[in-house]
Parts: C-alpha cells; sequence; structure tokens
C-alpha cells in the first residue's frame, strides 16, 4: 500500500511516518519531499502523480486557532481550498482519502460525549474551515474516512501544544493557572496514527469516525496529570474559569468525543487518555533529560 500524507512534517505526520517506517512489509511510506503546497493545484497534481499512491492522509491544515480566527482568508485557503484540490486529485485517481478534521465542529453545548450522528454547528473559523472540508471530501471522495479527533499531544521535542507548555511550566518552577470549565477527549498521536493505519487495512467502512483515547477531562485534569506523571516537582496549579483568562476566539465548552462507530462494530480498542498520556510524559522527560542537563526528580 502506497501511502502519501500531506503535512508530513508536524506532529501527527511524524507519527504516521514512524508507525509506517515499522512496517515497510506491507506499507510502503511516501512523503512528497519538496514540501508539497496543498493550496497550488498544480504542485498537488505533481505531488499525486510523482507518488501514485493508494491512500492520501490529509494531515496539512492551518490549526492555530487564534490565527485563523484573525486571518480567516489563510484558514480558508489552507483548509478549505488546500482539502478541495487534494480531495478533487483523489476523486480523479479513485484514491481512498483520510481527512484529520476536529472536535471543534461542534458548539459545546451537549451535556454528554459528542457521537458522529450529532449536528456540528462550529464557534470558531477554525471550526468552520474544517467542517467545510468535511463536506468537501463527503462530496467529491467515494472512498473515504472523515477522522474527528480531540485534544492532540505527541511529538516529544517538537511538542509545542498543551502538554509540552506544561511541561516546561513545571520546570520553571512557577504557578500555573488552568481552567476548570473546558473539557474535551485527549489522544495520543502514536495512537491515533496506529489506528488509522489499523482501519484502512481491515477496511472499515467508508464515513465518518471519532477517535480519541478513551475518556474525558478538563483542562485542569489533564495539567494535574501531566505534573503527576512527569515525577517533576510540584508547583501549584491553579484552577480558574475561562471568563477569567478572557480570548478574542470563542471556543466550545464541551468536545468530548466518543468513539461511538468504531464501538457499535466492536472495534474500539482505543487505551485510557490517563494510559497514553503517562507513556508519553515518560518518553518527553527521559528525552529532555537526556538532552539538557540532568532534570531535578521529586522524591
Amino acid at each position: 500500500m502506497r501511502v502519501l500524507v500531506t503535512g508530513a512534517g508536524g506532529m501527527l505526520g511524524r507519527s504516521f511516518a514512524l508507525y509506517l517506517s515499522r512496517h515497510e512489509s506491507w506499507v510502503n511510506f511516501l512523503s512528497h519531499r519538496s514540501k508539497m503546497d496543498v493550496t497550488d493545484s498544480t504542485a498537488i497534481q505533481n505531488g499525486f502523480n510523482h507518488s501514485q499512491p493508494d491512500v492520501v492522509i490529509h494531515l496539512a491544515a492551518l490549526t492555530d486557532v487564534d490565527l485563523c480566527q484573525k486571518e480567516p482568508d489563510a484558514a480558508y485557503l489552507t483548509n478549505y481550498l488546500g482539502t478541495w484540490f487534494v480531495a478533487q486529485a483523489c476523486a480523479q485517481r479513485n484514491i481512498t482519502m483520510v481527512y484529520l478534521s476536529t472536535d471543534m465542529v461542534f458548539d459545546g453545548s451537549k451535556e454528554s460525549s459528542y457521537i458522529e450522528t450529532d449536528i456540528p454547528s462550529p464557534l470558531n473559523i477554525y471550526g468552520k474551515t474544517k467542517l467545510a472540508g468535511e463536506c468537501l471530501v463527503r462530496n467529491l471522495v467515494s472512498h473515504h474516512y472523515i477522522i474527528r479527533t480531540g485534544w492532540m499531544f505527541g511529538g516529544i521535542q517538537e511538542d509545542h501544544k498543551f502538554v509540552g507548555k506544561i511541561i516546561e511550566q513545571i520546570l520553571t518552577g512557577k504557578e500555573l493557572k488552568v481552567v476548570t470549565d473546558r473539557i474535551g477527549s485527549p489522544i495520543y498521536t502514536e495512537d491515533l496514527a496506529n489506528k488509522i493505519i489499523n482501519m484502512l487495512t481491515e477496511n472499515l467502512p467508508w464515513g465518518t469516525y471519532h477517535l480519541a483515547n478513551r475518556g474525558s477531562c478538563t483542562r485542569y485534569e489533564f495539567a494535574r496529570q501531566i505534573m503527576d506523571y512527569s515525577e517533576l516537582p510540584n508547583i501549584s496549579i491553579v484552577p480558574i474559569l475561562s471568563s477569567d483568562f478572557p480570548v478574542d476566539t470563542p471556543r466550545p465548552a464541551m468536545t468530548a468525543l466518543r468513539n461511538y462507530s468504531l464501538e457499535l462494530m466492536g472495534k474500539d480498542d482505543m487505551r485510557t487518555w490517563q494510559e497514553a498520556l503517562n507513556e508519553y510524559v515518560a518518553k518527553m522527560v527521559k528525552e529532555r533529560k537526556r538532552k539538557t542537563e540532568p532534570l531535578r526528580i521529586a522524591r
């Protein structure tokens, strides 16, 4: 199986590369090395002709939620038009397409975890552009998987998201304030990549799936677990409300995801977010200890 990954240099793309490199007997991983610009239709066609993929995993996106809100044209250019070009190329060649979407297609008003049949209603530009991409993929590509996922962590030295920021803050020894009224479902990039490849090899039905590690938490609970698993000297983590830390970009309060389609098929074998986080934080601390001065471990 020849796989082309757009956005292969990102956090999730690196997890795909790592996973596929371990299974060369049955997957030939192809990443277009010329940094294919998904907003350039000619570059897309050339990239597809060069790679001749059987499957395209479309990860390339503008994911900075605040930047998308400030620069909506840039967000639509990459997340909507870029997806359009990739979907068209897949449709022309009858290629299976995997599209990574987001929990932010929902408005957060539901009191329980979102399932695949819940109606999307995004609050911000990022969510709107990703939902628009979903519609394109459904309409253009007959063989597709739309994967909605949640609070992603992974990448170790490339991790500039929530887990990486919390570890950096712990190392400073300074007090940390984290909101208690934002609820979501964490997902380890390695677990996500592994499961998507398994879905492809098992030929699961095409369609829309939610995919996250089992369980949900608040941002505050997430931060507390990161600190506990790091075994670094504890810092003060102060619970606050999102209203205490106002931002210009509207964000849904509750975006927990339930892997409902996989559950119904008897295919939801995802581990808990705590198990995945414990493994990841141990790897991250070990790597940072190797590259920097020895970290002082709490006794």
